[in-house]
């Protein structure tokens, strides 16, 4: 049986460093005596070479105490406004259906199945009472190591931080702190199995992938069936994650690694490539759409950054997955705003690339997006700008260099004047 973990409720972070999914049920139901839990605790630290600087804390939670706790803690967090909002900006970039209500599905997926997560305030770790003993103690050894991690590293407030104004770079953080319990887990299941973490087999993120991916068709059909948006979202901090460790465990073991914990990565690009990790920053964009804002007599709904790894994602509906892949991992940073006029969701997105090859190839593939979406015929005004309608809603995308912007909602003439307007800004200037 795989666990499947993550610390995010869909696209919310919560206090919680680890969440372990399991779809069975025994009868008689406990956690090993505790002579067993301080060796596999031992073991574990043994593994990740952290010392603990506090006793083991742990308890038993029933299925719907735990369901409780997470909508307890949803609520105390988020309000009901910030999932509208998050609602309107995801289902405007196309990411989830028009139907789709993200707190309730993605509070739904997780009800029966959370098998155990460690909760950093009182620095203790639950277990589910349906969660049996027999199946797999590796959960375990994972929950451990969040409470090793939270001993050494600063993680809460570097992760309160991130999120509060960069998403991506929060996401970045979340794959480091799950990318290192998920490697540490399989070094601890590896070195039960056969004897010794050195007969691990090696396997890279594009094996590891198809083989989750097959386990959760099977085991989890409520996460499988999730958008793409939902589901590769729980899975990118524990899959891109452990290959983004285990990058640099290679090179220097968890000595490597702990230096990453002291110098967080910025962004889900470094990520995805850790030889850009520490140096390659994403981009600054300063933009002028706050100030427009005003001006318009906008609405301003949410303000944030997609990154590379999810603009991949919204790369895929419309392209090939090779083409999504490839016109995303230019990316070198992006802003976008979604703002609100007469009811009307607007979208403005300004990229910027690597290079103006990488522009243009994004360019082309978010055209294609937008012509997915519509299900129109965009139509390409220059060889720098594409325009499309569907109904009363236009779009207007626009290639200058190593940069693009997109607008989505305005009418034609506004989408125009705003586009001149940001124009006076870094973002069409040398």
């Amino acid at each position: 049986m795989i666990n499947y973990t993550f610390k995010k409720i869909g696209r919310v972070f919560l206090p919680i460093f680890f969440l372990s999914f399991t779809n069975s049920f025994a009868q008689n139901v406990f956690l090993p005596p505790k002579e067993e839990m301080q060796n596999i605790a031992r073991k574990t630290s043994e593994i990740r070479k952290l010392e603990p600087t506090s006793e083991m804390a742990y308890d038993l939670l029933n299925s719907t105490q735990i369901s409780n706790y997470l909508n307890t803690k949803v609520d105390e967090i988020y309000n009901d406004e910030f999932f509208e909002k998050q609602n309107k900006v995801f289902k405007k970039f196309g990411l989830i259906p028009e139907n789709y209500d993200l707190k309730n599905e993605t509070l739904k997926l997780l009800s029966g199945q959370v098998a155990a997560f460690f909760e950093p305030d009182s620095n203790k770790m639950f277990f589910s009472k349906e969660w049996a003993k027999k199946e797999d103690k590796t959960v375990i050894s994972h929950e451990y190591i969040h409470k090793l991690q939270h001993d050494n590293f600063n993680l809460s407030e570097a992760m309160s931080e991130a999120q509060s104004s960069n998403e991506d770079e929060a996401m970045a953080i979340q794959a480091l702190i799950e990318g290192d319990a998920t490697l540490v887990m399989m070094f601890y299941q590896f070195s039960t199995m056969f004897g010794g973490v050195e007969k691990m087999p090696s396997l890279s993120f594009t094996q590891l992938l198809p083989l989750v991916e097959m386990a959760m068709a099977s085991e989890f059909p409520e996460v499988n069936s999730a958008p793409d948006y939902i589901k590769f979202g729980f899975l990118f901090p524990y899959i891109q994650g452990m290959d983004f460790v285990n990058h640099f465990h290679g090179k220097g073991g968890f000595e490597e690694v702990n230096k990453v914990f002291k110098n967080f990565p910025v962004s889900t690009e470094q990520i995805l490539h850790p030889e850009k990790y520490p140096l390659e920053k994403p981009a600054e964009i300063p933009s002028k759409m706050k100030v427009l804002t005003e001006e318009l007599e906008l609405s301003e709904v949410y303000e944030n950054t997609l990154g590379e790894f999810n603009t991949y994602l919204l790369l895929k509906n419309g392209n090939s997955e090779s083409k999504a892949k490839n016109a995303s991992e230019g990316w070198n940073g992006d802003k976008y705003f979604v703002v609100e006029k007469d009811e009307k969701v607007i979208l403005t997105w300004e990229t910027v690339w690597d290079s103006e090859e990488d522009a243009f190839e994004f360019f082309t593939a978010i055209a294609s997006n937008f012509e997915s979406r519509y299900k129109e015929p965009t139509t390409f005004l220059t060889e720098s700008k594409v325009s499309g309608f569907k109904g009363e809603n236009s779009f207007l995308i626009k290639i200058e260099k190593d940069r693009v912007f997109v607008i989505d909602g305005f009418d034609e003439d506004e989408n125009v004047e705003i586009l001149g307007k940001v124009s006076e800004s870094r973002i069409f200037t040398d």
